[in-house]
């Protein structure tokens, strides 16, 4: 009889699985770092050096995960759409009737962006976010 080949136990997982887990935990430390230096200093002001000591860690070990801050800031972006949608979505689902699909995606809509004026910046950036223009500040 032919023994059996070892049994790996669960816990173990591959050296691939492994690298695709530890990018994927160090993307979002520095997403989350980028996110409150966007939040501090807006996209025109961050720079990957504020991003990197935010997220605690070097420029060097920003840039094989993002080319740019315009990256971080389109997968922050990107993830902060998802969050909006799928909280739309889930009001939606609830309510009944086209008309009443209408208000609650709508009042959903308003509801979040209400509780996270962050995100609001961050979605605006794309049209030179909230700052007033060609205004001064007592206007």
């Amino acid at each position: 009889m032919k023994p059996s080949p070892p049994v790996k136990p669960d816990y173990e997982i591959s050296k691939e699985a492994r690298e695709v887990a530890l990018n994927q935990a160090r993307r979002r430390v520095v997403l989350d770092g980028a996110w409150r230096v966007f939040a501090r200093d807006g996209l025109d002001g961050a720079t990957m050096r504020a991003i990197a000591t935010e997220a605690g860690c070097t420029t060097g070990a920003i840039y094989p995960l993002f080319p740019s801050k315009e990256a971080i800031y389109a997968d922050s972006l990107a993830e902060s759409l998802d969050r909006l949608s799928e909280y739309v979505e889930s009001s939606i689902r609830t309510a009944r009737g086209p008309r009443m699909k209408l208000k609650a995606g709508a009042l959903a809509f308003l509801s979040y962006y209400q509780d996270k004026p962050d995100e609001v910046a961050l979605g605006l950036y794309l049209w030179h976010g909230l700052r007033p223009r060609g205004l001064s500040p007592d206007f």
